[in-house]
């Protein structure tokens, strides 16, 4: 199968997730060329399957996000040890509480 997708980095995790899936699948479908499939994931000797690359993205998209939000809250962080010690400018009471709010935690 052919793709427009650029490469991505497969880890381990990745293949173990993908390999699991195809695992279940193989069970319910009594298929066994599924699990064959799945062995081969596991082993590494099928990272471009199409399962183990949506789980190495999903994985990369879940880091950057985490990686942007942990970023947002260290900007925060130095705006408020900025107003604890008496710098100029607005309490950032608000911004944290939007931030913390968009969370949905």
């Amino acid at each position: 199968m052919t793709t427009d997708k650029a490469p991505v980095t497969v880890e381990q995790g990745d293949r173990l997730a993908a390999a699991d899936l195809l695992d279940e699948l193989s069970s319910l479908l009594d298929h066994v060329g599924i699990g064959q499939v799945a062995d081969l994931i596991r082993d590494g000797e099928y990272d471009e399957h199409e399962a183990t690359e949506a789980f190495a993205r999903f994985r990369l998209l879940s880091v950057a996000a985490l990686e942007e939000e942990i970023a947002q809250y260290r900007t925060l962080l130095a705006r408020w040890v900025e107003w604890s010690c008496g710098q100029q400018g607005p309490s950032p009471f608000h911004d944290t509480r939007t931030a913390l709010e968009g969370r949905g935690s």
